[in-house]
């Protein structure tokens, strides 16, 4: 009886003791202070609207020009279009250095818009 008793006492004792450190942790966290959050960044104003007026901005770049005599592209625009045919050539192409261009593109992307296919040599 007195073992029984002894071993209720250690158990009740480490439960208690269990409990307690448990407590004392809780109690622990909600006494420290908050720490304020600050913005590490000093606000800065917003920044002021630029007024660019319609004289200032630049002109899109033309999608075609017409070309030079004889049917020659210049630099700017090397693609050469043909309205006839809906067919555009791309120098180093079979046929460009022949082709008597109606349009010159300045991309590939130019030339479909405007309804042209790429010719197949």
């Amino acid at each position: 009886m007195l073992r029984r008793t002894l071993r209720s006492g250690v158990r009740l004792g480490l439960f208690a003791g269990i409990a307690l450190a448990i407590y004392r942790v809780l109690q622990a966290r909600q006494a420290q202070p908050e720490i304020p959050v600050r913005d590490p960044w000093p606000p800065v104003a917003p920044p002021e609207p630029v007024n660019v007026g319609l004289a200032e901005a630049p002109a899109p770049p033309q999608e075609w020009v017409a070309p030079i005599d004889g049917g020659a592209c210049p630099v700017s625009h090397p693609i050469k279009g043909k309205l006839s045919s809906k067919i555009f050539h791309l120098p180093g192409m079979f046929a460009y250095d022949r082709t008597n261009a109606d349009r010159c593109y300045a991309t590939e992307a130019a030339a479909e818009a405007d309804g042209l296919h790429r010719a197949k040599r």
